[in-house]
């Protein structure tokens, strides 16, 4: 069963660590040179193209950042479905749009490659240890073969319908899961500001109404905004898409939507390239003042 890599970022690397691990014969491309000699380490066959890393093999694995960088790497000149004898079955990991999805799903069928979309979702722990969740979208049955490869570094897959339901799916995740981070960032700010001991506050609002948010708040206020797992910039990619669905099949998303444009504003004020909870230091600035870090854990 021959694979192929295609992204060998914070997810790609460690997704391909254990592929190859598990046995299988696998070649990457990346466009980042060092990416792909830390793949070459750990058994891995560089290659200088997609085309060349996906050609003869069976499946395609992409962890890219966004639809754009997709698109190239399926459909670009040196792309996937340019080499000599592309993948059979290609399963984009990537968070993307689901027109995109859409749109690839059918240029691959017409030359006889399944796309699947398979985002993962778990960060850069969870791809470290192998135990990514992956939602599988797919129009045909998927053959156990694949699923090998897939089940090396997740812990579970929830198949979830046709093309496309499981890019929708993880959108759905992402949308949630984000705009409540920048909510409990604004509240504990608030806090901050008014002269609040943040871990009281804590204490507090782990016992209360609000403890099914509040829990993430040692996570997202620990102030350590350079150990990026989830790149903030790719984290207001995410949201973009999952509003824009949203406003493409009429959904009104009020409260996202503020979210999104306040990830949109970190990216543009320079924090792109922070961990997601580096919003904030958005937040901060915009307000002027900075809040202490946490270091009360529970209740």
């Amino acid at each position: 069963m021959g694979v192929a890599v295609i992204g060998l970022g914070v997810m790609g690397g460690e997704i391909c660590r254990h592929v190859v691990e598990a046995g299988f014969a696998t070649r990457v491309a990346d466009a980042c040179r060092e990416a792909v000699e830390r793949a070459a380490a750990v058994g891995a066959i560089p290659s200088v193209s997609p085309s060349e890393a996906g050609d003869g093999a069976d499946v395609a694995l992409l962890s890219l950042p966004g639809p754009e960088q997709v698109i190239e790497v399926v459909l670009g000149p040196d792309g996937l479905l340019g080499a000599s004898t592309p993948p059979r079955w290609i399963v984009d990991l990537s968070t993307n749009s689901l027109g995109m999805v859409r749109r690839l799903s059918a240029e691959c069928a017409a030359v006889g490659v399944s796309f699947l979309d398979g985002p993962v979702s778990g960060g850069r722990p969870k791809a470290m240890s192998g135990e990514l969740s992956l939602m599988l979208g797919a129009d045909t049955e998927v053959p156990e073969s694949v699923l090998d490869v897939l089940r090396t570094f997740t812990a579970q897959i929830f198949p979830t319908g046709p093309v496309g339901t499981g890019t929708v799916t993880k959108l759905a995740n992402n949308q949630l899961f984000l705009t409540a981070c920048a909510a409990l960032q604004e509240s504990y700010l608030m806090a901050a500001a008014a002269g609040v001991d943040l871990d009281v506050l804590h204490t507090v609002l782990r016992s209360s109404s609000a403890a099914p948010v509040a829990v993430l708040a040692p996570f997202l206020m620990r102030r350590n905004f350079d150990e990026v797992g989830f790149r903030l910039d790719i984290a207001a990619k995410d949201l973009d898409l999952s509003t824009r669905l949203a406003e493409e099949l009429g959904v009104p998303t009020p409260t996202s939507g503020g979210a999104a444009d306040l990830y949109r504003r970190a990216v543009d004020a320079g924090f792109g390239g922070l961990d997601f909870h580096g919003l904030l230091r958005v937040l901060e600035v915009e307000a002027g003042c900075e809040a202490p870090q946490l270091t009360r854990r529970g209740a």
